[in-house]
């Protein structure tokens, strides 16, 4: 992939005229709850989606919109949730930055950050993801999740490749059917705030975000379709974690490795009565996600 492959920055476009904390459409469902910080950097390919509004003529706060997680799939690629970029993906307004930053406790540090040249959702997302406020499958009707038409997917293409940072591998295709699956622990990796949730099921304000990577095991419960599986609850995955990787161990050669088999998606208003996660580990969404890496060799 070549960096002249892809445009430096977003170009501003009529449907972009003014954000405001949801019209990104980055509510940031899903913080990981009576988890650990990944102190030791055990996970350095996870990262965080950072979306942030610099001095603006709208005279709008400056600072943190929103917050997602996400992993790194490759040098220029970085994967996470449909709803976390699809607002993005016809462009943004000039004063409007989207970053990825690898740091493990201080995203929010601009010397972190990656900037993004381009932002890509899967093909089966309702065109409404690009152009309404916010499409996310807990707080909009664009679409639900477990929706077996449709895949939860975005590709952030950073400008510059990452270096340093060996990007997750892909689970083998059917990782999740296996017999067995559901008594394997796998950990899940995010960003998200660990703040008692406001009134009305509300997202926390971005003041709320500590910008602590953490992580949690969780259990499969049950695979809903090509695209969906479900995670036995309490998972308590909460405001924040949109796009957060799912990892797995699998035997490989005499010893086991880490591999990437889903992202978070949907965990419910309450986060609690539901985690919804897509399935990484089947050829359709592997090839897509290599189809779009693949476009800007």
């Amino acid at each position: 992939m070549t960096r002249s492959a892809w445009p430096a920055r977003f170009v501003p476009c009529a449907l972009a005229a003014v954000l405001t904390a949801g019209a990104f459409g980055l509510p940031g469902f899903l913080a990981l709850v009576a988890s650990e910080a990944d102190s030791s950097n055990r996970f350095p390919e996870v990262g965080a989606l950072i979306v942030w509004r610099n001095p603006n003529p709208t005279k709008e706060r400056e600072g943190l919109i929103t917050i997602c997680s996400g992993v790194l799939v490759n040098e220029r690629a970085f994967l996470t949730a449909g709803h976390c970029v699809g607002r993005g993906v016809r462009g943004l307004p000039p004063f409007v930055e989207v970053s990825v930053s690898f740091d493990r406790s201080k995203p929010f540090d601009r010397k972190t950050w990656m900037p993004v040249a381009r932002l890509v959702i899967h093909p089966s997302l309702p065109e409404s993801c690009q152009v309404r406020p916010g499409c996310d499958p807990t707080t909009t009707n664009a679409f639900s999740a477990l929706d077996p038409t449709r895949a939860d997917l975005g590709l952030a293409i950073l400008e510059r490749p990452v270096r340093g940072i060996k990007p997750a591998v892909l689970a083998r295709p059917g990782t999740l059917t296996e017999p067995g699956a559901g008594r394997r622990p796998m950990t899940i990796v995010g960003y998200g705030s660990t703040a008692p949730l406001p009134a009305g099921g509300n997202p926390p304000p971005p003041l709320f975000y500590d910008g602590i990577r953490r992580l949690k095991s969780s259990f499969l419960e049950s695979v809903a379709s090509d695209y969906w599986a479900t995670w036995a609850l309490p998972s308590r995955v909460c405001f924040g974690d949109s796009g957060a990787p799912t990892f797995v161990n699998q035997p490989q050669g005499g010893h086991t490795a880490r591999r990437l088999v889903a992202i978070a998606s949907d965990g419910g208003a309450d986060c609690a009565s539901k985690d919804a996660r897509v399935r990484l580990d089947t050829r359709v969404v592997q090839d897509w996600i290599s189809s779009v890496i693949l476009q800007g060799s």
